[in-house]
């Protein structure tokens, strides 16, 4: 697979229903590693990358499986922000 760009991408996840977001944090950490997150746009959940984790060519890779209908299921990521909060507030 050659290089592909990042509007080309997000262009194309948004015709399959997906939004591809990028890390804004410039800091990488355990729930943050800097790159790609996959987001189903109609149910606004994490399909893949949801530590940032994902480079382009593995967002690539996850939008063609989708468009070939290899009726790969995603399930919504185990961690999310409010769980981490809440962790936050459990140890005070």
């Amino acid at each position: 697979m050659g290089h592909i760009s990042e509007s080309t991408l997000r262009s194309k996840a948004q015709r399959l229903g997906y939004r591809v977001m990028k890390s804004r944090d410039r800091r990488t950490h355990a729930n943050n590693s800097g790159g790609f997150m996959l987001v189903n746009a109609s149910q606004n959940f994490v399909v893949a990358g949801e530590r940032y984790d994902l480079t382009l060519g593995d967002v690539a890779r996850h939008l063609t499986e989708i468009e070939g209908g290899s009726r790969v299921t995603f399930k919504p990521a185990p961690w999310s922000a409010t769980a981490a909060a809440l962790d936050v507030l459990r140890k005070r």
